[in-house]
């Protein structure tokens, strides 16, 4: 196995897009749990408004969604700009270089 398969999505090993996607999920999972654990540190929470619309009950279910939500769009949306620019920039050396051979 050369370096490059066991970084590439096909590979065996654990690095590039893989790495990335699971540390998403991973942080994700964790801003839901501690939603969750919020219900039972604080006495009588308020109900938790997603993005400032969408009133959630202010229940264990509805703050593990608000933070899980929250977490993964507030992610999730500078990860998809970085997939984009790196999906067009082949060589970042060469990036600004109009002297290139």
């Amino acid at each position: 196995m050369t370096p490059t398969e066991s970084t590439a999505d096909g590979g065996d090993g654990f690095g590039g897009r893989r790495f990335v996607v699971v540390l998403y999920a991973v942080l994700v999972g964790i801003a839901a749990v501690m939603g969750v654990l919020f219900t039972v540190a604080v006495d009588d929470p308020s109900a938790p408004a997603l993005f400032f619309v969408f009133e959630l009950p202010p229940t264990a279910i509805g703050f593990g969604l608000y933070g899980g939500l929250t977490v993964a769009v507030v992610l999730g949306i500078p990860l998809l700009f970085v997939v984009a620019v790196s999906e067009f920039v082949d060589d970042v050396d060469a990036v600004g270089r109009d002297d290139i051979e």
